[in-house]
């Protein structure tokens, strides 16, 4: 009795650690995606390349985000340097805040912005999505 009364408590325990673990693999892959995206937004929004990084923009509640990609015409990001991250207990949610120096083509004057960002992970897609959309930079 004694035998069957442990074989039971091990597979109990067994089952568990492996759901406990299936757990932490996803949070794992979510993790990994979240930093492969953000290095992927960045360096589209360092280069430029604002229609492609629309890509990325999805917001949690489906609303419509009004995005004119002409106030992004000759816009020239010099650098971008993360300043804050937070990330969610359940890693679905994180936030940041970026500081963007920038030019624009008429001007010979080198502007800083702070962009904060919400990203959410979508379950079904397996991606993550910028809530907030595009930064905005002062004309």
């Amino acid at each position: 009795m004694k035998r069957h009364v442990l074989a039971v408590a091990a597979v109990m325990l067994g089952a568990l650690l492996v759901l406990g673990g299936c757990n932490s693999v996803r949070e794992d892959r979510s993790l990994r995606a979240l930093d492969e995206t953000l290095r992927a937004y960045d360096r589209l929004i360092r280069w430029g390349l604002f229609d492609e990084a629309l890509n990325y923009v999805r917001t949690r509640d489906g609303r419509d985000l009004e995005i004119n990609l002409e106030n992004y015409e000759g816009v020239h990001v010099t650098r971008l340097d993360p300043q804050a991250q937070a990330l969610a207990d359940d890693n679905t949610e994180a936030r940041l805040q970026n500081r963007l120096q920038y030019y624009l083509d008429n001007a010979a004057v080198v502007k800083t912005t702070t962009d904060n960002q919400l990203w959410w992970y979508d379950e079904e897609a397996k991606r993550w999505f910028l809530d907030t959309g595009l930064p905005v930079f002062e004309r």
